[in-house]
C-alpha cells in the first residue's frame, strides 16, 4: 500500500512541476487546451488519494477485529482450561472421600460384627456412620455446583461462538467492500496513468515542434535581412514555410497515433499487475478465514471434551447416590434388627 501512496505522490509532484515549467509555453500554444485536462487529472488524483486513505482505514479496522477475536479466543481457552482443572481437582477430592467412605464402611461392618458377637450398644457407631454419610452428601452437593458452573461456561462459550460468527460476517462485508474499492482504484489508476503519458508525449512533441519552428524562424529572419529586395525568393520561402507547417501537423498526427499505441500497451501491463495483486489479496483472505475456522474447530473440540468429562462426573455422582441409598437401606434394616434383638 505504501508503494501505491508513493506512486500517487510522484504523479502529483510531476504534474505540478510540468505545469510550473511549461505554463507560459502551454498558454502561448493554444489557450486552455492543456489546462482543463490537467485540472481533471488533479481532481481524479485527489479522489484516488482519498480512496486510498479509506482503504487503509478499512485494513486497520480489519486487523483490529482479527486481533480482538484472537484475544477473546485465548481468554475463552484459558477459562475452559481453568474449569477443567477445577473439575479434575474436585473429582480427585470426591474419589478420595469416597475411598475414605468405603474404609469407614468396612470399619462399620467390623464394628457391627463385634456388636453382634458382644451384644453391646451400637448407637455410637450409628452416629459415626450418619456423620460420614452427611459429609458425603455435602460433597455431592459441591460436585453438583461444579457441574452447574460447567453448564454456565458452556452457555458462555456458545454465546462467544455466536459473537465470533457475527464478527466473521462483518469482516466478510468489509472484505467485499475492499474488493470493490480496489477494483475502482485500479480503474482510476489506469485512466490517470494513460492520461499522464499522453500529456507527456504531447508536450514533448509540441516542444520539439516549437523548437524546430523557432530555428526555422531564425533562418528565415537571416534570409529576409540578406535578401530584402528579392521578393520572389521571399515568396518561395513563404511557400517553404507553409510546407513546414504541414509537416508539423503531420508530425503531430503521427505522435498522437504513437501515443495511443503506448497507452494500450501500458493499460495491458497495469491490468495484468492488478490481477496479480487481486490474486494475492484473495489468497491472504482465504488464509485468514482458514486460520479463524481452525481456531473455532479447536474450541469446539475442547468444549466437547469438557462436556464428556462432565457427563462422566454426572454418572459417577449418580452411582454414588445409588450406593448411598443402598447403604441407608442397609443401615435402617440393621437398626431394625438390632432393636428387635434388644427387645428380645
Amino acid at each position: 500500500m505504501l508503494q501505491w501512496h508513493f506512486f500517487y505522490c510522484t504523479i502529483i509532484k510531476t504534474i505540478f512541476m510540468k505545469v510550473n515549467r511549461d505554463q507560459d509555453l502551454t498558454c502561448e500554444y493554444n489557450g486552455n487546451e492543456y489546462n482543463e485536462p490537467l485540472q481533471r487529472i488533479c481532481e481524479k488524483v485527489q479522489r484516488i488519494v482519498l480512496s486510498h486513505k479509506a482503504l487503509e482505514d478499512s485494513e486497520i479496522e480489519k486487523d483490529k477485529s482479527i486481533a480482538q477475536l484472537k484475544q477473546e479466543s485465548r481468554a475463552l481457552k484459558k477459562r475452559i482450561e481453568k474449569l477443567e482443572s477445577d473439575l479434575d481437582l474436585a473429582q480427585g477430592e470426591i474419589i478420595e472421600k469416597f475411598e475414605n467412605c468405603k474404609i469407614a464402611e468396612k470399619e462399620l461392618k467390623q464394628a457391627i460384627e463385634q456388636e453382634k458377637l458382644q451384644k453391646v450398644d451400637c448407637e455410637t457407631h450409628l452416629g459415626i456412620f450418619t456423620e460420614k454419610n452427611t459429609e458425603l452428601t455435602t460433597q455431592l452437593e459441591i460436585l453438583s455446583g461444579t457441574n452447574l458452573a460447567l453448564e454456565k461456561s458452556k452457555e458462555a462459550l456458545k454465546k462467544s461462538e455466536k459473537d465470533l460468527k457475527k464478527s466473521k460476517e462483518a469482516l466478510q462485508v468489509k472484505e467485499d467492500a475492499l474488493d470493490d474499492l480496489t477494483r475502482m482504484l485500479g480503474d482510476e489508476v489506469e485512466k490517470v496513468t494513460a492520461l499522464n503519458l499522453a500529456l507527456e508525449k504531447s508536450k514533448e512533441a509540441l516542444k520539439k515542434s516549437e523548437e524546430d519552428l523557432k530555428k526555422s524562424k531564425e533562418a528565415l529572419q537571416v534570409k529576409e535581412d540578406a535578401l530584402d529586395d528579392e521578393v520572389e525568393k521571399v515568396t518561395a520561402l513563404n511557400a517553404n514555410w507553409r510546407q513546414l507547417e504541414e509537416g508539423v501537423e503531420e508530425y503531430k498526427k503521427n505522435e498522437l497515433q504513437r501515443t495511443d499505441e503506448v497507452r494500450e500497451k501500458i493499460t495491458q501491463e497495469l491490468t495484468v499487475q492488478l490481477q496479480d495483486e487481486r490474486k494475492n489479496f484473495r489468497k491472504e483472505k482465504e488464509k485468514i478465514r482458514n486460520d479463524m475456522q481452525s481456531q473455532v474447530d479447536e474450541q469446539r473440540k475442547l468444549l466437547t471434551t469438557a462436556l464428556e468429562k462432565g457427563q462422566q462426573k454426572q454418572a459417577q455422582i449418580n452411582t454414588l447416590k445409588a450406593k448411598n441409598s443402598l447403604l441407608k437401606g442397609q443401615l435402617i434394616a440393621f437398626g431394625q434388627n438390632l432393636e428387635d434383638n434388644l427387645i428380645e
